[in-house]
């Protein structure tokens, strides 16, 4: 149970310095009753819990509300980006985001449409950590759809995090200040797809600023979605074009081994086809190859790129990377 002295700080913060300490305490306890009633807590600037990290801003949280675990004791990489990407941004996202999370990497994001969901889901899918910070209170999950994907962070051992007070609405200037927690918690930032101008700029500078390092990923020149990408590479950022790149980056050094992924049958056969090759396959190729039909090859063949055995390449492509 905390302070009488917790609550008259936490109901100043609510309600402002115009209420008096009684109105102030009552209003910080019913706060907090409600906070657990969610499951949640609150975690103030003189708990343990507080990431030393923001300390350092210039306009640090005085309360953060948390459901679920805050991890800060491994590498985090912010991966971010627009929120209507390209099918080459959304399986970056993903795919990178479940690789890295499965070397030890937490991904943090926004919990937004497009780059941040697919972030999120990448490293649900490898079993690893991920810290969705919102712009909006823990009870008002924004967007309202990705309500079940936040409860599988929490609930998969990820975070939910927000500098807002309960019944906060998802006002537009949320972001900008949301994002500023996203770029100092993190290691890195990696932008996969960005406009430009955006929101996903607005973190990259937060890190820069922080002294973050600032990944971008290469896309077409004739794509509205690499605009702020580009301009990031052309502002020093570092151009990534795989996990490893990142994980150099970042500095972290990791052997991949695939020897202990469990394989079904029909994955040990067209890894064995693969194997064998030695070389990029088209999907026509293997539907002559295995004589199986075309749903049953393309469930295969993303059953083998979620183990992160296999690449799709332009063209209906296939590459072994095990």
């Amino acid at each position: 149970m905390p302070e009488a002295s917790f609550w008259l700080k936490l109901g100043r913060f609510l309600a402002g310095s115009q209420v008096s300490q009684e109105e102030a305490q009552e209003a910080g306890k019913t706060e907090w009753e409600k906070v657990r009633a969610l499951g949640a807590k609150i975690i103030s600037e003189n708990d343990p819990a507080y990431p030393a990290v923001f300390k350092h801003l210039s306009n640090p949280p005085p309360f953060l509300y948390l459901k679920g675990d805050l991890k800060t004791d491994l590498p985090l990489l912010a991966v971010v980006g627009t929120r209507k990407p390209t099918p080459y941004g959304r399986k970056i996202a993903r795919s990178w985001a479940r690789e890295l999370a499965s070397c030890g990497v937490g991904i943090v994001s926004g919990l937004a449409y497009g780059i941040d969901a697919e972030a999120h889901r990448g490293a649900l899918e490898a079993g690893g950590y991920t810290l969705a910070i919102l712009g909006s209170g823990l009870d008002r999950i924004y967007p309202y759809p990705h309500r079940g994907l936040a409860e599988k962070i929490a609930e998969a051992g990820g975070g939910l995090l927000s500098e807002f007070p309960l019944g906060s609405r998802p006002e537009k200037w949320h972001f900008p200040q949301r994002n500023r927690l996203i770029a100092a918690l993190a290691q890195g930032v990696l932008v996969v797809e960005a406009a430009y101008p955006s929101g996903s700029l607005i973190t990259a500078r937060w890190a820069a600023e922080g002294g973050r390092e600032v990944m971008a990923v290469p896309g077409s020149i004739f794509s509205p979605q690499s605009q702020g990408t580009h301009y990031l590479l052309q502002q020093g950022a570092f151009p990534v074009t795989s996990v490893e790149d990142v994980l150099n980056v970042l500095g972290i050094t990791y052997e991949k081994n695939n020897e202990n992924l469990e394989l079904n049958e029909e994955e040990h056969l067209l890894a064995a086809i693969f194997r064998k090759g030695d070389r990029a396959w088209h999907f026509d190729e293997l539907l002559e190859k295995t004589g199986w039909p075309f749903s049953r090859l393309s469930e295969v063949l993303l059953g083998l790129e979620l183990k992160g055995l296999l690449q799709g390449l332009p063209g209906k492509y296939y590459q072994w990377l095990g």
